[in-house]
């Protein structure tokens, strides 16, 4: 049962790993068109903050195709949102093995001396009873 359980885990890591491989963009990317937030909406609609340059610009996706909301002009809000951008980066998205090994991470249990010679001598009684 645990060999067939291993097997579909391995399975479903197989299948991510080549969904995730699909949807990488073909072009190279760069840093000067960069997506510094996307919010879904309802059904298939989104917000995405997309910074080209040194401008800021507020697009909406849809089935139709991409328009543009706005422009973000206000220096100030240009560096909130590049400040907070900035703040944000250093998590980055986890990919699928990193969140696996975090799961199946074994429990790191530190004993202090009075409880390692409790356990030693309950483990030495039960020798002796047997």
């Amino acid at each position: 049962m645990l060999l067939v359980l291993a097997a579909v885990v391995v399975v479903i890591y197989i299948v991510f790993w080549l969904m995730r491989r699909g949807t990488r963009p073909r072009a190279p990317e760069n840093d000067l068109i960069r997506v510094l937030g996307s919010r879904g909406l309802a059904g298939n609609r989104a917000l995405h903050l997309v910074e080209v340059g040194t401008s800021m610009y507020l697009v909406g996706s849809a089935d139709g195709g991409v328009q543009l909301i706005a422009e973000i002009t206000d220096k100030e809000s240009i560096d909130s949102v590049r400040l907070k951008s900035a703040e944000a980066a250093p998590g980055g998205k986890r990919t699928f093995s990193q969140i696996l090994s975090e799961i199946f991470r074994p429990a790191k249990r530190t004993f202090s001396v009075g409880e390692g010679i409790g356990f030693l001598k309950g483990q030495r009684d039960r020798l002796k009873k047997l």
